[in-house]
């Protein structure tokens, strides 16, 4: 039987082949960090002998675990995000490696406008604020004088 539809997916529940099919989405993981220039939190620490250590651990997993497995996996190949990267990652490092947790982050750049954009959303509304109580102070001025029959020139 084929383990793969036409768009990638995983089918089965062969503890064999999603052993292999973890690895070579670790790699697409890998490959997709690289394109992106994303940064990977984690991978530093990994032990020289991480491929065997996948594929003897997936076939530990109890089949619920390798169906959660395949879940991330599927959802990594259909929409390629940090959000999918990193929920695949975070299983594999808790339930196949026992390790701390792997993680896909943005690049020093990003997260640098990331948090130029938040400081400048801050100020902006600090700016609109400041801004409504001139308008009122302003508007509350003129009024009075109209009222008491002064022309504004």
């Amino acid at each position: 039987m084929e383990t793969l539809t036409e768009n990638n997916v995983i089918v089965e529940n062969n503890h064999k082949t999603i052993g292999e099919q973890a690895i070579l989405t670790v790699n697409e993981i890998i490959e997709f960090a690289k394109f992106n220039e994303y940064q990977l939190k984690g991978f530093q620490t990994l032990p020289s002998n991480i491929w065997e250590t996948i594929e003897t651990k997936v076939l530990t997993l109890s089949l619920n675990e390798v169906r959660k497995l395949k879940i991330a996996i599927n959802n990594f190949r259909k929409k390629q995000t940090i959000h999918s990267a990193n929920i695949f990652l975070v299983f594999l490092s808790h339930k196949v490696l026992n390790i701390l947790t792997l993680k896909l982050e943005y690049s020093e750049k990003q997260l640098a406008i990331i948090k130029a954009r938040k400081k400048y959303i801050n100020l902006r509304n600090a700016m609109l604020e400041a801004q409504k109580l001139y308008k009122e102070e302003k508007s509350d001025f003129y009024k009075l004088r109209l009222e008491k029959g002064q022309k504004i020139a």
